[in-house]
C-alpha cells in the first residue's frame, strides 16, 4: 500500500494548489525563472508583465558602455543610457506583440543549456516545441538584478 500511496501522490503533485485560472507564481530567482515568467506572460498575451521580466536600464548601459570603449575621441555621457532603454523598451513592445505571442501559442519550452559569461550575465538556451510538431532554439541573454534575475537581451 505504501508504494501505492507514493505514486498517487506523484501523480497529483503537478495538480496540487493549482486552481484554474492562477496564474503561476513569478520566479526571478534563477535565469531560466525570469525566462519562464516571460515565456508565461507572452503565451497569455499579458505584455506588461512580459515587459517587467525585462532589463533595459542594464541592456542600454551595455550599449553606451560598448560604444564609448570603440569610439577614440567620441564619448556619450551616462545619461544617453535612460534615452537607449526608452527606444529599445519601444521597440521591444512593437516586437513581443507582432512575434513572440503568435509564436508561443500552443508551444512548450524546455533549457537544455546555460552559459554564465564573464560580465556576471546567463545565457539560457531555449528549446521550443510548437504545436505543428516542429522546433526552434532561441537564447536569452540574462542579469541579476535588485529585484531579481531579469533578461536584457533576446539574441535571436
Amino acid at each position: 500500500m505504501g508504494r501505492k500511496y507514493l505514486l498517487a501522490v506523484l501523480l497529483m503533485l503537478p495538480v496540487i494548489g493549482c486552481e484554474q485560472g492562477v496564474a503561476p507564481a513569478a520566479d526571478f530567482n534563477s535565469p531560466e525563472g525570469a525566462v519562464v515568467v516571460f515565456q508565461n506572460a507572452c503565451r497569455a498575451g499579458d505584455f506588461d508583465s512580459a515587459m517587467g521580466c525585462m532589463d533595459f536600464n542594464s541592456a542600454a548601459g551595455a550599449v553606451v558602455d560598448d560604444y564609448n570603449s570603440s569610439n577614440q575621441g567620441r564619448f556619450y555621457p551616462s545619461s544617453v543610457s535612460s534615452f537607449v532603454a526608452q527606444k529599445m523598451e519601444e521597440s521591444f513592445r512593437r516586437e513581443v506583440s507582432n512575434r513572440h505571442a503568435p509564436a508561443m501559442s500552443g508551444s512548450t519550452s524546455s533549457y537544455p543549456e546555460k552559459e554564465s559569461r564573464a560580465d556576471g550575465t546567463v545565457v539560457v538556451t531555449e528549446l521550443r516545441s510548437h504545436a505543428n510538431g516542429g522546433t526552434s532554439v532561441h537564447h536569452y541573454q540574462t542579469c541579476r538584478t535588485y529585484s531579481g534575475w531579469r533578461i536584457a537581451a533576446i539574441l535571436d
